[in-house]
């Protein structure tokens, strides 16, 4: 299951950043459901990725309390899209540099 979650986790966070991405290109107007579909590969990958159970319940928390404010909210503004795309890029860009750490 921790192969099977990290999966689906990257897939949903992959459909929803790419119809975000598109949108922000295309300069056309979505709706709340690629942020709920990128929030909760977040939560599902977080799940499976983190093992430090404070940090990983923290992440999988601020995930789902974006995902729920966005639906409250009702509407994606233009600096949403940016602000997802952009801290996006930044964690992307993170993990691809940064060293994984060498068991003792």
């Amino acid at each position: 299951m921790h192969v099977a979650s990290l999966m689906v986790g990257t897939a949903l966070m992959f459909i929803g950043f790419l119809n975000v991405f598109l949108s922000i290109s295309g300069g056309f107007e979505i709706n709340v459901v690629p942020f709920l579909i990128y929030f909760g590969g977040i939560a599902v990958w977080t799940n499976a990725a983190l093992e430090n159970p404070t940090l990983r319940y923290a992440v999988i928390g601020g995930a789902l309390l974006l995902g729920i404010v966005f639906f409250h909210y009702g509407e994606v503004l233009f600096w949403h899209k940016q602000v997802l795309f952009w801290s996006t890029v930044v964690i992307v860009m993170y993990f691809m540099f940064s060293e994984p750490k060498k068991p003792a």
